[in-house]
């Protein structure tokens, strides 16, 4: 049970994250076909196209009995956020038996900018986050034969919110292997395949396969290169804020207190991120939680040597070259943002170089210092992804007539996918699609440029066709450095 002053820092947490539930204007592509997906579930049927597996949307599920589904998830988000800091409170109480490291625990991981912000998103990836929490708390609190039941249970069911949930199965099924442990391992094993097999059986009767996604197919279509490798080392590095951690997290006397599952989890979740070069760094979310109690807890109580503190310098050196020569958006927190984060990880590897418990709870401090710039760059950067369309697609709804599309947001599909939506995905020249619209009697067409990636509805940039159309809408915003924009046309009638 936290002390009063560790339940302040929870209340602290959990007050400052409520006031960001609805901070971002429109939400990831991914996000409105969960949404959608638990609408299908509330009619008792689920999506035949949708890759997305279905817990995630079952949990959500209910909101689209409600009249906003997308404030609803986001408040289902809310409470995974919530319990997560709970249990991951308690996880490091267990281990380290130190309301100290508890408190400064919480705090790492809630104010991670990756999981902060995934928090925000409606995306299976927080609900995944939990169900690892979870199988943490239960392995480290549960003392019973049914331990492994039901952590099969919880294998499952992260194996029914994404596809790479499967990795929690398999990093609790490899250490009872290596241990010799068959019975646990076929308690755990039963456990998983009776909890997924509804919709393993789904799909054989449905598609004649246990199997049916394309996502595996997806990895063909990724090319891999120099520049991959470095964004992924560079996100590794940088996973809290500060590289030098990685210096002391290698020490025997460390891997011998942190739980071989953990490990072997953690270290499968890199080599997924490695091979899913367009998924990073969303991937490590799962794993901040049990990275966060081991970092803070190791760093209060593992002595730092020279040698280490030689290898801190040179992670936070490395970093910072491989920040100066890749661009993705969670490495982007501007110049100044930049000399701030880097003064943060000097002063913070000074406090621990020096052994005492006191400039240790400093140099977590400081660490947490360095990962609030990088959040707030984050969450900047990020605020407006979806504005323009979004603010498009509700004018263009405002009028009467039908809409045509062709951009790949996933905004215009979720608000426009009715009987006033009509979605563009030919390959045709400009007279062509000017026919396709004629034929289909639209009467506004909402462009973007924000993912319009697949065969684009632009018939009127043709010069012949300039006056076919009128703007009667657009919207401006900007991304980080990139200017981004959306607009409504009217067709004119001849």
């Amino acid at each position: 049970m936290p002390n009063r002053f560790g339940l302040q820092v929870i209340l602290l947490i959990i007050i400052s994250r409520s006031l960001f539930i609805n901070y971002n204007f429109a939400e990831w592509g991914d996000s409105y076909h969960y949404i959608k997906a638990g609408e299908y579930i509330t009619k008792f049927s689920y999506p035949k196209e949708e890759k997305r597996l279905p817990l995630y949307p079952l949990v959500i599920s209910l909101g689209s009995l409600t009249p906003n589904p997308i404030v609803f998830a986001r408040y289902i988000n809310f409470i995974i956020f919530v319990l997560s800091i709970l249990l991951t409170y308690d996880i490091s109480y267990r281990v380290f038996k130190s309301q100290t490291a508890s408190f400064l625990t919480v705090l790492i991981l809630a104010f991670n900018p990756l999981f902060f912000y995934w928090s925000l998103r409606i995306m299976a990836i927080n609900l995944l986050a939990l169900l690892v929490i979870v199988s943490v708390w239960i392995k480290v609190r549960l003392r019973s034969k049914y331990k492994y039941l039901v952590l099969g249970l919880l294998s499952g069911l992260a194996f029914l919110t994404r596809f790479d949930g499967l990795l929690l199965f398999f990093s609790f099924a490899f250490v009872l292997l290596y241990k010799r442990r068959f019975l646990d391992l076929v308690k755990l094993s039963s456990a998983s395949l009776v909890t997924v097999s509804p919709w393993l059986l789904r799909n054989q009767i449905m598609f004649g396969s246990f199997y049916k996604s394309n996502y595996f197919s997806e990895l063909s279509q990724f090319s891999y290169g120099l520049t991959d490798a470095m964004v992924w080392l560079a996100t590794v590095l940088f996973l809290f804020c500060a590289p030098y951690i990685w210096s002391f997290l290698t020490k025997k006397v460390s891997i011998k207190l942190v739980d071989p599952v953990w490990i072997t989890y953690f270290l499968l979740i890199i080599i997924l991120n490695f091979l899913w070069p367009a998924a990073v760094p969303r991937l490590f979310v799962p794993v901040l939680p049990i990275i966060s109690v081991s970092i803070v807890g190791l760093l209060l109580i593992v002595n730092l040597e020279k040698k280490e503190v030689k290898k801190g310098l040179f992670l936070i050196l490395a970093f910072f070259v491989l920040r100066s020569l890749v661009r993705r958006p969670f490495l982007l927190f501007g110049k100044f943002g930049l000399l701030f984060v880097l003064f943060f990880n000097l002063i913070s590897l000074f406090w621990a170089s020096l052994n005492f418990k006191i400039t240790k709870i400093f140099a977590v401090l400081v660490l947490l210092m360095a990962q609030f710039i990088v959040l707030y760059s984050v969450l900047k950067l990020h605020k407006n992804v979806g504005r323009t369309v979004l603010e498009a697609s509700n004018y263009a709804l405002s009028k009467k007539g039908l809409i045509a599309y062709s951009d790949e947001t996933g905004v215009t599909q979720y608000y426009l996918n009715n009987d006033r939506g009509l979605r563009f995905n030919q390959s045709l020249s400009a007279k062509d699609q000017y026919n396709w619209v004629k034929e289909n009697k639209v009467l506004y067409i909402v462009e973007t440029s924000e993912r319009n990636e697949g065969e684009a509805l632009d018939f009127f940039n043709d010069i012949g066709y300039s006056n076919k159309v009128s703007v009667v809408f657009e919207s401006k915003s900007n991304v980080g450095d990139t200017a981004i924009w959306s607009r409504v046309y009217k067709v004119i009638e001849n």
